[in-house]
């Protein structure tokens, strides 16, 4: 652990006129929760960024600089009550608020899903694509009368209640869709059950996650990322599951390439892969390749560790943020070949 010299008082604590007094607290990350940054009132902190950092920090006026064994890190600025460090990203001073006791609240009834008061008019129905509409249709089944399984009764109520040849044609796109995905399981005739799987959806909000799985696969991505990930994706938390993606990444390189926890970012991305010399570089490889795959990592890294800076819209495509994911698993899975010939070569 690094040697740490804590900021010496220099007179009676008053919080309005010691800057570190006003400063000091626990922040969070704004887009993964796990991460957070303490300062204490002497001039010390802790920053946890799935490693712990211990060191010491320096304020000035709206300025503040980390250091590590005297060494400065990296530098952040104070806004607002939250610190905005060199990525662009927010970390935030939670407030602490009175706890008040709430009257208990009697339990309600379970209600019966209404698709016809869930989606009233046609036009709410054909803006739906089939998947979507599929969510309130199976939610609807599970909680609605039973005779709706027969596919004539629904459809017959379907057709009295919105009196459209679309409306008619988008419930059987749904319900078509539904026993494609193993949902709806026919049994004789036009009658059906719901399957073991579409019992594990409760609802609209689970039936999405299960449609985000199928655009991302668990079983595809390298275990990290994985387990780190793909939860944060299924949620329908793409910036916070892309951010960590390349989080890990970035930590797998710096772990791999036995740098310290203070080379951060595309820094320790350019001293892993130099072409010439970098640890995790193949040495073996072309020139033109060696610095291509470092501006592989570099450019991955710079871009997608921090989407939302680089657009002007928060990051809310589904596809999209797969992909990104994607990449980063790939990139991960690059790190351990290189490990691992790194290890081969010393023990042949």
């Amino acid at each position: 652990m690094s040697s740490i010299t804590p900021r010496q008082p220099t007179g009676p604590a008053n919080r309005n006129d010691d800057p570190y007094a006003e400063v000091a607290g626990k922040y969070i990350h704004e887009k993964n929760s796990s991460y957070y940054l303490e300062l204490g009132p002497n001039g010390n902190y802790v920053l946890f960024e799935g490693s712990q950092i211990i060191g010491t920090y320096e304020i000035n006026g709206a300025a503040i600089t980390l250091f590590v064994a005297r060494r400065p890190t990296s530098k952040a600025r104070i806004e607002a009550g939250s610190i905005i460090d060199e990525q662009g990203d927010r970390w935030i001073r939670p407030k602490v608020t009175p706890v008040t006791v709430q009257p208990e609240k009697q339990q309600e009834p379970a209600t019966r899903a209404d698709l016809t008061q869930a989606l009233p008019t046609a036009d709410s129905v054909l803006e739906l694509e089939p998947e979507a509409l599929g969510g309130y249709l199976l939610e609807s089944l599970s909680t609605g009368d039973p005779q709706d399984l027969r596919l004539d009764n629904f459809m017959s109520r379907i057709r009295a209640h919105y009196k459209q040849d679309a409306v008619n044609s988008a419930f059987l796109e749904a319900w078509a869709w539904l026993v494609r995905e193993g949902l709806l399981i026919a049994t004789k005739g036009d009658t059906h059950v719901i399957s073991r799987r579409g019992r594990k959806l409760k609802g609209r909000q689970d039936l999405e996650a299960y449609r985000r799985s199928n655009i991302l696969s668990k079983g595809s991505l390298h275990p990290v990322i994985a387990d780190r990930v793909w939860p944060d994706f299924i949620r329908g938390e793409y910036e916070t599951a892309v951010f960590q993606a390349f989080k890990e990444v970035e930590a797998a390189v710096r772990m791999a390439g036995g740098f310290q926890p203070t080379d951060i970012g595309t820094d320790v991305i350019d001293k892993a892969f130099d072409y010439n010399s970098g640890p995790l570089t193949d040495l073996g490889l072309p020139e033109a390749e060696r610095k291509a795959m470092l501006a592989l990592f570099a450019g991955a890294a710079g871009l997608f560790k921090n989407p939302s800076s680089h657009r002007h819209s928060t990051l809310n495509d589904p596809d999209e943020a797969a992909e990104m994911i994607s990449l980063a698993s790939l990139l991960m899975r690059t790190v351990d070949s290189r490990t691992e010939s790194a290890k081969t070569k010393k023990n042949p």
